[in-house]
């Protein structure tokens, strides 16, 4: 119902950190290190990616169980 607020506040405290990766790789390397650039890329879909993934009924029926739950 409120999935829109924990991407929010994802997007808050998640962006901040790759920022500050961008930023330290421009001032000690002068440009994006390739790893930097790979793990933009792979955790900005990731992010992206669950929000869809959190609504389908697969996910809701396995969550319990990863987590040992249920």
């Amino acid at each position: 119902m409120y999935w829109w607020l924990g991407l929010c506040f994802g997007k808050s405290v998640f962006s901040p950190f790759l920022i500050a990766l961008a930023l330290y790789d421009f001032h000690t390397l002068g440009r994006l290190h390739r790893a930097t650039m790979t793990c933009v890329a792979i955790l900005l879909s990731l992010q992206i990616s669950s929000i869809w993934i959190a609504r389908t009924e697969l996910w809701n029926n396995s969550a319990p169980w990863i987590v040992g739950v249920s």
